[in-house]
């Protein structure tokens, strides 16, 4: 693009002409600006305060907190290699506040919301840098601080992928664009930071794929004097980044239909008409050729202003979009960084706006001929302080959008995010009532709910329940996913029994059952006895015997023995633990043939230390006296030496 006599070293003119010596005014009063946006913005999302987690929050949260942290800071690193988080970043962020909060929303929302108006700070800040014009930026930032389809973005932090995409991906093009503005390429320290922002966005969701592309376009439309060769060398390394992503990560999510791209012009049509339709709040207006015309007419106004942010405005928005322009039509907040784009292009034409108007006002005698004695007291006023008139301009514009916008939000509210309005509230409400019936529970409880308000093919009562008391080891059975409902005398093999009747939490007392468990003896897998002379090793599979586990399923009568078949499961499960350390009990059952004797197998966790192990052994709340196992290094076997 031609300069027309700018300077390469500076950003694009701006429409508004500001004298040398109203610089600091005019910092302020965009501060203010920004100030009153991050109002606006709070007073239409302040109710994500009072609200709770999502279905995808559950799951998101669950599998955050459930796996290692040391896995969670590998999957960060290696951000091109497949993890059991899917965005590492989005899984970080929810641990960490789950750290401190616990299973209680109002922090969770208040770390999004913070995000989000961070978020528009950035939007602002790179607006500014590529257009030059400080009411173009504010604009771009009041039109993208808060959209009607993008609800659930703001009270839904299930989006919170797509938040802290955006505020990377935006960080990482800020600290670009500044560094290359003072006509200089980015040194090594300054690469490297750029390049660890790049990470955390790719791993807070795929659509940061584009930066490199961004960055790209930048140099084509604003590219300075000095460094090019160090700049398209720092773009080529977040453009190999992204390949290895793409092939390690991003790959494995083609499996699944909702991210199965389907490459052609049908496809591309309709996503691209979807996008518009999100944008404007329309349902099915923009059809494929009215969104091609509009479309093409962006670009030829673009072309023929021959405007620098314009063009960067249009092509950054396609760009951005291409990560999804071939997947399934995605809902409104998916489009949250390809919206930027519009809106630095709304901003733009609302800045030339304000300068036509300027003109306007400054020559009041063509425009108020009937009232000539006012033009011309108001054509002196603006030449006494042309610097007031254009910034009044500017408010006034700004006024006159984001009032009547803001009288629409506020009307719309959260109407449409049935996850928080109808969902939230219910699932938050029995959580709260579990707490209050049990206010703490054993480690590896089991609990029954003979009803409850999910979904019978959704984990979220499991995850609802290990996040309620923070422990990973509770295991959640559900009526409603079982062939038949258990019997009462099923029933007494759990720690709690729930029922949850019109938003009501109960819980049926079960009877007291009177045992007084105790380990007799362990053997190996082959039936030998442990013991000096046959020790165990660490990892061996265990068989031990022991007696008065309480009631089996099928029931035998008190002084029979245990039938060789069916065997005779235990409804008590046993909790066994190895010097301190949980150990698995995959079977538990009355031993064939004998009286009131059990057998339950168990596998020595791998950690254990050599010497006498302490078994301990809890069933039904009854603790047995701890047993002692000898546990011996395992032998290697010897090396051959080669001669």
């Amino acid at each position: 693009m031609p300069d027309h006599g700018r300077s390469p070293t500076k950003p694009y003119h701006s429409h508004l002409v500001t004298p040398p010596n109203s610089a600091k005014q005019d910092r302020n009063l965009a501060a203010i600006g920004l100030f009153l946006i991050g109002c606006y913005f709070f007073r239409l999302t302040r109710h994500a305060l009072s609200t709770g987690f999502s279905s995808d929050d559950l799951m998101n949260l669950h599998r955050s907190w459930y796996f290692p942290l040391r896995a969670l800071i590998k999957a960060n690193l290696l951000f091109f290699l497949p993890s059991d988080f899917g965005r590492p970043i989005g899984s970080l962020w929810y641990r960490s506040i789950f750290y401190f909060a616990g299973f209680h929303g109002a922090l969770f929302h208040a770390a999004g919301l913070a995000i989000l108006l961070a978020n528009i700070f950035l939007t602002y800040a790179v607006a500014r840098r590529l257009s030059g014009s400080r009411l173009a930026a504010l604009a771009a930032a009041l039109l993208l601080s808060y959209e009607r389809r993008w609800t659930p973005l703001y009270f839904n932090t299930g989006y919170i992928y797509d938040v802290l995409c955006y505020f990377f991906t935006f960080a990482a093009l800020l600290w670009y664009i500044a560094i290359r503005q003072k006509n200089r390429a980015p040194g090594i320290a300054a690469s490297a930071a750029l390049l660890a922002l790049f990470v955390c966005a790719l791993n807070s969701k795929e659509m940061a794929i584009a930066l490199p592309a961004v960055l790209a376009l930048y140099e084509l439309l604003y590219g300075l004097l000095n460094g090019p060769r160090r700049s398209v060398r720092l773009i080529a390394i977040t453009g190999v980044m992204t390949i290895a992503f793409m092939v390690g990560r991003a790959g494995s999510l083609v499996s699944n239909p909702a991210y199965r791209p389907e490459i052609g012009l049908t496809r591309f049509m309709a996503t691209t008409s979807h996008f518009l339709n999100e944008i404007f709040v329309l349902n099915g207006w923009f059809a494929p050729p009215l969104t091609l015309a509009f479309c093409g007419t962006l670009l030829v106004v673009a072309l023929a202003a021959k405007s620098r942010p314009l063009i960067f405005a249009w092509a950054f928005t396609a760009i951005t979009a291409l990560p999804i322009a071939f997947l399934p039509p995605r809902d409104g907040p998916q489009y949250y960084i390809p919206f930027f784009g519009c809106a630095l292009y709304a901003g733009c034409a609302i800045s030339g706006i304000a300068a036509s108007l300027r003109h306007i006002v400054q020559t009041p005698r063509l425009t108020f001929q009937t009232l000539r004695g006012i033009g011309q007291t108001l054509r002196g006023a603006v030449q006494t302080s042309p610097y007031w008139a254009e910034r009044a301009v500017a408010a006034c514009l700004l006024l006159a959008i984001a009032w009547p916008l803001y009288t629409y939000y506020k009307k719309v509210g959260m109407s449409g995010v049935v996850s928080m309005t109808v969902e939230s509230p219910e699932w938050m409400s029995l959580a709260a009532q579990m707490r209050a019936l049990r206010p703490t529970l054993p480690p590896d409880a089991r609990l029954l709910f003979l009803d409850d308000p999910m979904l019978p093919d959704v984990y979220d009562m499991d995850f609802l329940v290990r996040l309620t008391y923070r422990d990973r080891s509770l295991t959640v059975d559900r009526a409603k996913t079982m062939p038949q409902r258990p019997s009462p005398r099923q029933m007494q093999g759990y720690d709690a029994v729930f029922d949850y009747r019109s938003g009501k939490l109960t819980e049926l007392p079960q009877p007291a059952v009177a045992i007084h468990p105790a380990i007799l003896e362990f053997f190996d897998g082959d039936w030998q006895v442990i013991s000096a002379n046959h020790p165990a090793h660490p990892g061996d599979h265990i068989i031990a015997k022991a007696a008065d586990l309480g009631p089996t399923d099928p029931e035998v009568p008190p002084g029979e023995a245990f039938p060789h078949s069916p065997l005779a499961e235990s409804i008590l499960r046993p909790n066994l633990r190895v010097n301190g350390r949980r150990a698995e009990v995959p079977q538990h059952l009355g031993s064939p043939g004998e009286v009131n004797i059990y057998r339950f197998d168990f596998r020595i966790p791998p950690q254990t230390e050599a010497g006498m192990a302490q078994v301990q052994l809890t069933v039904g709340g009854h603790s047995a006296p701890p047993a002692a196992l000898l546990v011996t290094p395992a032998v290697l076997p010897p090396v051959p030496v080669h001669r």
